[in-house]
């Protein structure tokens, strides 16, 4: 059985418009010269999951993070008439997709989750989201941790991103020196309030700036199924 460490989430990169499944995107990718599906898992716009390469089998679908990995793959991803990156998921995608990983994280308790994108040298928008703070917002384990946003910030893609973010380290530190702090004797109840109304509000920033660089999707290379073979 294979060790899986990382739950990828992806787009198909396709029209809303586009109802397709397992089928059409495994002809994709053996057009690509692919010997099968890239993706363990599809969700269509339905939200009916589909079932790709089974679990025991290496994918195709993150450069370098194939041996220990699923894929996910939600279909849409694109803007109908530009097809530019987009978060045009369904309700039911979203429900599926939560469904499936709350059952995938309990066969794999030592998987992460984590978007395609946010793996080293990927150039990419995939999954034209921001995966790791929706993971984290419910529940699932992110790099280790499920519940700590400030060791999640990874470097921000947009100035007011990276300004946000900075807050809310500075945030994040002054919460560790409010505990420590509030244990010593004379330290006025009013000042422990604020350093952590700071830390609150740094955190706020932070997920602030998370939606400001979903937003902005610069990591994309035009309108194909997306996949890396390894």
């Amino acid at each position: 059985m294979r060790k899986i460490n990382w739950l990828v989430i992806h787009t198909a990169a396709t029209r809303p418009s586009m109802d397709i499944g397992v089928k059409e995107i495994r002809q994709w990718h053996k057009q690509r010269g692919f010997n099968d599906i890239g993706y363990h898992y599809v969700i269509r716009r339905n939200g009916k999951i589909e079932k790709g390469r089974d679990d025991s089998k290496i994918g195709a679908h993150v450069r370098g993070y194939n041996r220990d990995s699923l894929g996910i793959s939600l279909v849409g991803g694109v803007n109908e008439r530009t097809l530019k990156p987009e978060n045009n998921y369904t309700a039911a995608q979203w429900a599926s997709l939560e469904s499936l990983l709350k059952k995938l994280s309990a066969k794999y308790p030592e998987a992460n989750v984590k978007g395609h994108r946010d793996f080293p040298n990927v150039a990419k928008a995939c999954p034209c989201f921001d995966a790791e703070p929706w993971a984290f917002s419910k529940g699932f384990k992110v790099n280790g941790k499920r519940k700590q946003w400030v060791e999640e910030i990874k470097k921000s893609r947009t100035i007011a991103g990276a300004t946000m973010s900075g807050v809310g380290v500075v945030g994040s530190q002054i919460n560790e020196v409010a505990q420590q702090v509030s244990f010593l004797p004379g330290i006025p109840d009013w000042l422990t309030a604020v350093f952590g109304i700071t830390a609150a509000l740094g955190i706020v920033l932070v997920a602030v700036a998370r939606i400001s660089d979903a937003k902005s999707n610069p990591k994309y290379d035009g309108f194909a199924p997306d996949s890396d073979a390894d």
